[in-house]
């Protein structure tokens, strides 16, 4: 309870202060970003759902998973070890953050894969020497 009160308190006098009328997921611009365009017509399409056999409607966010999380505090956790199992798995994973966004420390992404995941599994060295890539 407390680390969930913790971000409570965060977010309503740090994070939205801070953001003012600014995108917290791409800060040089101003909200709402029109970029990129609403993306639900598209993956709500049946040209789309049926390729990758989508069993539910597409929605950007679910409020009632977004709080029940939020009530259990695992927000102030590290998730490493659980990224760390899913990638020593086999699973194909793509780890994607910005320098432009507020919401992923990309700095704090980029030290993890380093340290955390590569000391650790052999089965990701190919983190060893990621590629920075820009869009736009």
């Amino acid at each position: 309870m407390v680390c969930s009160m913790a971000q409570t308190w965060c977010n309503e006098q740090i994070l939205e202060p801070l953001a003012g009328n600014w995108d917290i997921y791409y800060v040089p611009t101003a909200n709402p970003d029109p970029y990129p365009p609403p993306l639900e017509p598209y993956l709500r399409s049946s040209a789309v759902t049926s390729k990758i056999g989508s069993q539910s409607t597409w929605d950007m966010t679910n409020d009632n998973v977004y709080s029940q999380f939020a009530a259990t505090g695992d927000w102030m956790r590290s998730s490493s070890p659980n990224l760390e199992m899913v990638i020593t798995s086999g699973v194909r994973t793509v780890v994607y953050d910005g320098d432009a966004d507020f919401i992923c420390n990309y700095m704090g992404v980029e030290a993890m894969v380093r340290e955390s995941l590569i000391s650790s599994s052999p089965s990701s060295s190919h983190f060893a020497n990621p590629v920075p890539t820009c869009a736009g």
